[in-house]
């Protein structure tokens, strides 16, 4: 499908990067859901707020629950670079995961929406309007990667509660928990947590271990251990949890990976 030289945008309800993108660079954009990014630098969950920059050559796998939609941006090398030349934004040599800042959630979607309305358009001006809305969806992914390096009056409470979850979801963790660990009310945090993201902490936390226990099931860990490790602590709940985001129960995905 040809589209203006460099440029190919895809709204999408399932993964997908055709073959003859391999070597464009790729901005990812969730717009609702949530899902996982897998590469050999970079391990993460995807929601609303993050945006995924890909360099070519290296592309990660990407995997989002149903009824997910996201924005898949490919851009070729000299677009990409000229266009990130002109604000001063220094291009990952890997996938990069990064965090718009708040103020900009709503307009990265805006400017993905109307990237799509304008990318085949033979209208007058409809070329600069591309290159307009090119722009300022990569100034946001400046100021996203400028906020990474310099955290501003500590940071963002979200953006940090995302993080610890990230790297504490295999312990065990309660609203309480955590909103003893930032110093916040729990009520608040829930609050905030579900106005910033779109759905509760409790559901993050749960996908997220859900999503990291089908990976290791995959990898021909064991149902139990994969429970364990992903902090569910009982079995049953594990079980019943996971058929039912998943249509199977844990030991029908054990052991995928290899079996390939």
């Amino acid at each position: 499908m040809e589209k203006q030289e460099g440029l190919w945008l895809f709204h999408l309800e399932s993964p997908a990067r055709p073959m003859e993108l391999e070597d464009r660079w790729q901005i990812c954009l969730p717009v609702t859901g949530w899902g996982r990014v897998t590469s050999p630098a970079l391990a993460a969950t995807l929601s609303r707020g993050q945006l995924l920059l890909t360099p070519p050559g290296s592309p990660p796998e990407l995997e989002f629950e149903t009824g997910s939609q996201w924005y898949q941006l490919f851009l070729s090398p000299d677009l990409m670079e000229e266009a990130a030349g002109k604000i001063h934004l220094e291009l990952p040599g890997e996938p990069s995961l990064l965090r718009v800042p708040p103020e900009g959630e709503n307009q990265m979607g805006l400017l993905f929406g109307l990237l799509a309305g304008e990318e085949s358009s033979q209208a007058a001006h409809a070329q600069r309007a591309r290159e307009y809305l090119l722009g300022l969806i990569l100034v946001w992914a400046s100021r996203a990667a400028d906020a990474r390096r310099h955290p501003a009056g500590g940071g963002d409470l979200i953006p940090m509660v995302l993080d610890y979850i990230e790297e504490h979801y295999g312990e065990t963790l309660t609203l309480e928990q955590l909103a003893g660990v930032f110093y916040v009310s729990k009520y608040y945090l829930s609050h905030l947590f579900s106005q910033r993201t779109g759905i509760s902490l409790f559901r993050y936390l749960q996908q997220k271990r859900l999503m990291e226990a089908r990976q290791l099931l995959a990898q021909g860990i064991s149902p139990s251990e994969a429970c364990q490790r992903c902090g569910f602590g009982d079995y049953a709940n594990f079980y019943r949890a996971f058929k039912q985001q998943f249509g199977q129960p844990p030991r029908a995905f054990s052991g995928r990976e290899s079996g390939r």
